[in-house]
């Protein structure tokens, strides 16, 4: 049963958005996919394009409200809801609702309005597929969110904590954006998770929005900082009579004239701040660990711990599926936007990503300098058929030039570090366990 079927699999598009956030990057590369999908109709296959949630981005969207939101997009986008129209003659395409647009639920003649596209919204929560007698468990993934999932899909009333994030910050970056110095707010969507947006604030404010001189003055005694805290080491030393060679380095300098007594001024200047710092350290341990239990609570720190945890909530969502219904042998699901393919046991978990840039956080090889966020894209899609003796599951992944521009300092700072690589997965899994 479902032996001639192909399933193609995306999510989190979020087209949509307020001022800058309406720009579609990667509108180019979705209608070549979906023109590409309009070819499939003469393989003689059944092929199902399927859209995971988040379609839209109507919480990033805040200058029209209610019904008027699906108008608004369809109109804006008409290009690219045209190749959908397009491709859906060839092949049949189905939308589940995510957290930022299942509103669409609620909104009178959705299904009509997105049926003149030929796409076809699905109320379910979640999907069931069929392929060779094995079941494919689809759905957003945002069920296993405390922060994003929806008690009453379709209410507008439903508003989660990250609503507000999304709806106060995203929406608000998108029409003031143009205002600073550099577009930079345009790309606080791309930040994923949204946990990490402080850092990214403040890493965004350092590199893009502080004042060119204000910066210039700053680098020289963030860059001999390290060098700071190697002399006031050889100091506390030199005080036991452990060092004898703590002020060679001004015999270095001298022969360099005044340049010499300016490094050597901001290396003392380093050391006077590093000795307050040191002073100052134990108050300051108490107050920023308080804050960052307060971050914690409402959901704003990113670490690995954290990011595990959440990580663990989706799995344990997909093994309770896999355990009430144990002909389920495929969970997929996106939200995250981090895509992946997991295999537990005999089954398969897959988060199929998104198609904004995103941005991940890489630590600057000077310290203290802020972190710097990396971009990239990961347009990727996945398929699931079967080829008459196994069910395969293909990885797609289109190239894409980031769209964010690091500057010459933020790349000089990431030279000596790895930066973060494409996702590896696979661009062939046999479920037999053969992979190619």
């Amino acid at each position: 049963m479902g032996e001639k079927k192909k399933y193609y699999i995306i999510s989190d598009l979020h087209i949509g958005g307020d001022g800058e956030l309406e720009d579609v990057t990667f509108k180019s590369e979705l209608i070549g996919f979906l023109n590409s999908l309009s070819e499939t109709g003469d393989s003689g296959e059944d092929v199902e394009l399927i859209i995971a949630g988040d379609f839209f981005g109507f919480w990033e969207l805040s200058t029209v409200e209610g019904p008027v939101q699906l108008d608004f997009v369809l109109d804006k986008y008409a290009d690219v809801f045209q190749a959908f129209r397009k491709a859906g003659e060839s092949v049949r395409i189905t939308y589940i609702v995510g957290n930022h647009d299942h509103t669409v639920l609620g909104y009178p003649g959705s299904k009509e309005k997105l049926g003149e596209y030929n796409i076809f919204l699905d109320e379910n929560q979640h999907l069931i597929r069929e392929i060779a007698d094995e079941k494919i468990w689809i759905e957003h993934g945002h069920q296993h969110d405390k922060f994003n999932e929806i008690e009453v899909p379709g209410s507008e009333l439903c508003r989660p904590a990250g609503f507000y994030i999304t709806r106060y910050l995203l929406s608000l970056a998108g029409l003031i954006s143009r205002m600073g110095r550099k577009n930079w707010l345009v790309n606080v969507r791309c930040v994923q998770p949204l946990n990490a947006l402080p850092r990214w604030m403040f890493s965004s404010y350092f590199y893009l929005e502080m004042h060119p001189l204000l910066r210039l003055a700053i680098v020289p005694f963030l860059f001999f900082f390290a060098a700071s805290i190697v002399l006031f080491m050889l100091g506390i030393l030199d005080i036991f009579g452990l060092n004898s060679v703590q002020y060679l380095y001004e015999d270095f300098l001298e022969p360099f004239g005044v340049v010499g007594s300016v490094v050597d001024t901001i290396i003392g200047i380093d050391v006077l701040i590093l000795i307050i710092f040191v002073v100052v350290s134990i108050p300051l341990f108490i107050v920023f660990r308080d804050i960052k239990s307060a971050l914690k609570r409402y959901g704003l720190v990113y670490e690995k711990k954290e990011k595990a945890e959440k990580e663990r909530a989706y799995l344990e969502g997909a093994r309770k599926v896999f355990e009430s219904d144990r002909s389920v042998k495929f969970f997929i699901f996106g939200h995250t936007h981090n895509p992946f393919l997991l295999k537990d046991g005999d089954r398969y978990v897959i988060n199929t990503g998104t198609w904004l840039e995103r941005l991940e956080r890489v630590k600057s090889f000077i310290w203290p300098f802020p972190a710097i966020f990396y971009p990239r894209y990961d347009l990727n899609y996945f398929v699931i058929s079967y080829d008459g003796k196994d069910t395969v599951i293909e990885y797609h992944r289109i190239d894409k030039t980031p769209s964010t521009k690091l500057t010459l300092l933020q790349r000089f700072l990431i030279s000596l570090r790895k930066k973060p690589p494409a996702v590896e997965i696979p661009s062939i899994t046999r479920t037999s366990g053969f992979d190619g």
